[in-house]
């Protein structure tokens, strides 16, 4: 790994780690914008063509949800559909081996995560999302992008636990008070 990739895993790991601690969805999507930017750059430099593309359409996904959370707007479901259907179509269209499904699947979760209008729904999804770039990243060997996945995961667990505990408390009430 050289110097060039060891600077985008520790400045993508950090990234990771402030974006899950965000207590409003403007404050993750601008943290998600340039963490997958670096990341397909990441991809890029170890030949993982099928994961670079993905971060590529999420970039483009994050910005449109990004407009679409400024003006106040909801962010359409057929929209997030199209996305859904781009990331898997990546990454069959890029299919070498088995794990390139990996990332059709991550990136769904991705799509979903960054069109939710609360961080606790949000995180939900990035910590489902991380499992499966986990699996991706020891599966294609991409070793300089599994340090910022485990962390992204960690930080995204502990900011569940640290941020999201009142929220969930809340729907379990609701859910019991319904029985």
């Amino acid at each position: 790994m050289g110097g060039f990739e060891i600077a985008i895993s520790i400045i993508t790991t950090l990234l990771a780690i402030v974006a899950m601690q965000g207590r409003n969805m403007g404050f993750i999507l601008a943290c998600q914008l340039f963490l997958n930017a670096l990341i397909v750059l990441q991809y890029a430099i170890t030949g993982n063509l099928s994961a670079a593309y993905i971060c590529a359409l999420a970039v483009v996904q994050v910005i449109i949800s990004f407009i679409f959370q400024k003006n106040e707007k909801p962010f359409p479901i057929y929209v997030t559909v199209v996305f859904m259907a781009g990331y898997l179509a990546i990454s069959l269209l890029e299919y070498t081996a088995l794990y390139d499904v990996l990332t059709g699947v991550a990136a769904c979760m991705f799509a979903l995560s960054v069109v939710q209008k609360h961080t606790a729904l949000c995180r939900l999804c990035c910590l489902f999302n991380g499992i499966f770039w986990l699996a991706f990243d020891f599966f294609a060997a991409s070793y300089g992008a599994l340090p910022v996945h485990i962390t992204v995961f960690t930080a995204t667990l502990i900011s569940i636990i640290r941020l999201d505990r009142g929220f969930w408390s809340e729907k379990i009430r609701r859910k019991n008070e319904e029985k």
